[in-house]
């Protein structure tokens, strides 16, 4: 991301702010892996389940390191502390043609919402707000990104973002409330 763009991100301006800010593996921001898993993700899609598995335990473990880092930052009670983990997107990608894969998809799910637990645990305990979004869902019949995503926030806050980008402000006003 050029400069000038990353100077309008809600993670800059926390940072203007004097916030103490964490970004791991941030599309467009920070990220150094995540073009790494994409660009081979296709060179997957039509090898045999056991081979697909194979590179998404790749991808599970650097997901697992990344939360770690996550929840290592939430300990120290960090302000902002903004995780991308690339395996649902990954997985969905390459387990949708068989029931085989649909049921390896689960796994994944299930041992990465294991991964995910003692993070959340621990935002939770040091009162922060938490915020989790995908930018997508995936539309399984047609084997691509659906035309609509998902969040989940911790706090009733009486709003309803329209847009992705109505995200931008409402996480520089959460991160000004005490």
């Amino acid at each position: 991301m050029p400069d000038h763009l990353k100077r309008q991100t809600f993670l800059e301006k926390a940072r203007q702010q004097g916030k103490t800010v964490i970004a791991i593996e941030v599309p467009g921001y920070n990220e150094t892996k995540n073009e790494f898993y994409r660009s081979r993700c296709k060179d997957y899609i039509f090898r045999p389940l056991r081979e697909k598995l194979e590179f998404l335990k790749i991808v599970s473990r650097d997901s697992e390191s990344r939360i770690k880092e996550a929840y290592e930052k939430v300990e120290k009670f960090t302000d902002l502390v903004f995780l991308y983990v690339p395996m649902p997107d990954l997985a969905h990608h390459l387990l949708f043609r068989s029931l085989k894969e649909r049921i390896e998809l689960y796994k994944i799910y299930n041992d990465l919402g294991r991964m995910i637990e003692p993070l959340l645990k621990k935002a939770y305990r040091n009162n922060y707000v938490v915020l989790i979004i995908s930018d997508h869902g995936f539309d399984i019949k047609k084997y691509y990104h659906s035309s609509y995503g998902f969040w989940s926030l911790n706090k009733d806050l009486n709003w309803r973002p329209k847009t992705i980008l109505n995200f931008h402000s409402k996480i520089l006003e959460l991160i000004e409330t005490p």
